[in-house]
Order: structure tokens, then sequence, then C-alpha cells
């Protein structure tokens, strides 16, 4: 169990870092633009909101794309190896 723990966690750290990293971006431009008027505050909600709706729309599309290529990567791998193994073991034919 622990080494498909790890094995996850290989694959995820560069997802958290880039989630990490997008807080991070809406806490500097808070913290930057806190000294100036209530205005310019509302302006980076509204900016910092619709900035946000867009990237999690956009992940929430390319999630749901990722199981196609990856179906059809197993598919020809499945394909690949039981021709080989056909092969091998004179299942199949050459002469077409």
């Amino acid at each position: 169990m622990f080494a498909d723990v790890r094995k996850i966690a290989g694959f995820a750290w560069p997802v958290l870092i880039g989630q990490l990293a997008i807080i991070a971006f809406g806490v500097i431009d808070t913290a930057m633009v806190g000294r100036y008027p209530a205005v310019d505050l509302a302006a980076l909600g509204l900016g910092s909101s619709i900035y946000i709706s867009v990237y999690i729309g956009l992940t929430g599309i390319l999630t749901a794309l990722q199981p196609s290529p990856a179906n059809s990567t197993a598919r020809a791998v499945t394909v690949r190896s039981a021709r080989k193994c056909a092969s091998r073991s004179g299942l199949c034919s050459r002469s077409r």
C-alpha cells in the first residue's frame, strides 16, 4: 500500500506545487494592492475571481479529458503485447 502512495505522491507533487503557486499569487497580489484605496482592492478581487473561475473551469475540462489518451495508450500497449505474444507462440500467420 505504501508503495502505491509513493507512486501517487511522485506524480502529485507538481500539481501540489502548481496549486500552492496559484494561492501565493492571490495572496501576494492582495498584499501589494492592500496599500491602495478600496476601489483598487475591489478591482483586484473582481479580476482574481474571474481568473480563478476560468482557471478552475479549464482545469476541470483537462481533468475530464485525461482518461481518453490514457485509455488509448493502454489499448495500444495491450494490442502490441498481444501481437508480440501471438507471434512468439506461432499463433499468427505472417502472410497477409
